[in-house]
């Protein structure tokens, strides 16, 4: 489906169009003193290799972040395709925490999202709190998970971002966002794709009798 939709879009508006577009998708059209406002796997690689901040690397470098903007789709796809092999999900819950799980899995792989998918996720990150609230005693995954949620919500990581320099500090911390999703990502799949138990859920009303059988 990418690969069609990319040579639709070359046949109407021809490479060099799509090319820059491409260019300002992955971040590199903002211009505010900062590296690319890409918070993806994808833009940590292009943060490392880029030379300078709002300069795509070119060169080796730029053929590095060519390959990861091409090597994560396909990496997050197959362990997407590896994780739906188990069958259905249980319950409604499970179900949320596997949508959230892959969606939070294909934002980090996709090199054309910047730092406000976290609204994309928050729901999930909700859920998850919602999930932590109904287990009898405090688990280890809890603390990493309340971790998650401040990494992503409070303004400081915003903050790390718009002031990042060039330096591979500066670098690093640029990606805190990216860290936090990867860290929701894993907590997700590790809930949803029944890993580790969770407390079981109050029945439905349907569910306290036996089907009626006709």
């Amino acid at each position: 489906a990418v690969g069609a939709g990319v040579v639709v879009s070359a046949m109407a508006v021809g490479l060099p169009v799509l090319w820059e577009y491409r260019t300002v998708a992955t971040g590199w059209a903002n211009s505010f003193g900062v590296l690319p406002l890409n918070q993806s796997l994808h833009g940590v690689v292009a943060r490392l290799v880029s030379p300078a901040r709002d300069v795509p690397a070119i060169g080796s470098r730029g053929l590095v972040a060519l390959a990861a903007e091409i090597a994560l789709p396909l990496l997050a796809a197959g362990v997407i395709w590896r994780l739906m092999r188990g069958g259905e999900p249980a319950s409604l819950r499970k179900g949320a925490l596997q949508f959230y799980a892959v969606l939070t899995l294909l934002l980090l792989a996709s090199p054309f999202t910047e730092n406000i998918h976290f609204t994309w996720v928050l729901p999930g990150a909700g859920l998850l709190l919602v999930v932590m609230a109904q287990e009898p005693r405090r688990r280890p995954w809890h603390v990493v998970a309340v971790a998650t949620y401040l990494i992503l919500a409070l303004p400081f990581t915003e903050n790390l971002c718009w002031q990042a320099g060039s330096s591979l500090p500066g670098r690093l911390t640029s990606g805190m966002e990216c860290y936090g999703l990867v860290a929701l990502c894993c907590i997700l799949c590790i809930i949803g794709f029944r890993a580790i138990p969770t407390a079981p859920t109050r029945p439905h009303m349907g569910q306290r009798f036996a089907p009626l059988r006709i």
